[in-house]
């Protein structure tokens, strides 16, 4: 892998393609036990924000030079897929959440929280402002995924992971203020008591859009 730990223009920057290509090198010598899945998540997120050639010297300095047996297959400009497979056909991504995968397990966690919140607000306090705790969902989401996480992470945009890209992400962009819309909606007209249940159109949304298998249903189109 010489020509990233030793390259001809260290000053010339870098552009999406070039950026993804050294993440597929990096998954390679995971894929060769030559990186931990540490190692691997932390240089693959540190290449995805290189802006020269210069800053991916270090995360290439201690791999061998890359060789016949070690080149990555697959058609070229598909690095994606070529990560993928050197995964182990696993279909892992490093993460676009704000703090990766700490950031995945928060928003996961996030839901259940808010309905725990709520029925203990219920029961102790009440319920009619109860419901208040369900807007924990779509203000976290909006703070690990939403505008600036990703190139917080990547430095650059990339291709959406949501079921049907880009009008996934809308959907689930307006899901909180369409339960927010259809709570008050029940509420005013029907009662209080089960309006709340509209809130958990969120996590659904969520599961269904971003959930497992999102990302190979959007890769076999």
């Amino acid at each position: 892998m010489s020509a990233y730990a030793n390259p001809e223009h260290p000053d010339q920057r870098l552009s999406d393609s070039d950026r993804d290509a050294a993440v597929a090198q990096l998954a390679v010598a995971r894929a060769e036990g030559r990186l931990t899945p540490a190692e691997y998540d932390e240089r693959a997120t540190s290449a995805q924000v290189a802006v020269t050639r210069r800053d991916l010297v270090p995360l290439f300095a201690d791999l061998p030079d890359a060789s016949p047996a070690m080149a990555v297959p697959g058609p070229v400009g598909t690095p994606a897929a070529v990560a993928a497979e050197s995964d182990g056909g696993s279909g892992e991504r490093t993460s676009r959440a704000l703090g990766g995968r700490i950031g995945d397990t928060i928003m996961g966690v996030t839901p259940f929280l808010a309905v725990a919140l709520f029925f203990i607000t219920g029961f102790q306090v009440g319920f009619l402002w109860a419901w208040l705790w369900f807007l924990l969902i779509p203000i976290v989401g909006i703070i690990i995924y939403g505008l600036g996480s990703g190139r917080r992470n990547t430095d650059t945009a990339r291709a959406s992971r949501a079921l049907g890209g880009r009008i996934g992400d809308t959907i689930m962009g307006l899901t909180p203020f369409i339960a927010l819309g259809l709570f008050f909606l029940t509420g005013f007209n029907g009662g209080w008591l089960w309006a709340w249940l509209w809130f958990l159109l969120i996590p659904v949304a969520a599961v269904v859009i971003y959930g497992p298998g999102a990302g190979s249903r959007n890769s076999a189109r």
